[in-house]
């Protein structure tokens, strides 16, 4: 929930920020580099799947 409600700050100053948060695991760099705005305030796998809070 911290996630949801600082994208909602975020979001309000800077709309192309990305704020995500990633389940704990191997990350790749190529995973960080597929983010983009729509991604903000979700949470997403090692792999690039979006997750369900």
């Amino acid at each position: 929930m911290v996630i949801k409600a600082a994208f909602a700050e975020l979001a309000r100053t800077d709309p192309q920020a990305v704020l995500a948060a990633l389940h704990p695991g191997t990350v790749h760099a190529r995973v960080l580099d597929t983010l983009h705005p729509e991604h903000s305030g979700g949470l997403g796998a090692d792999d690039g799947r979006r997750l369900p809070w």
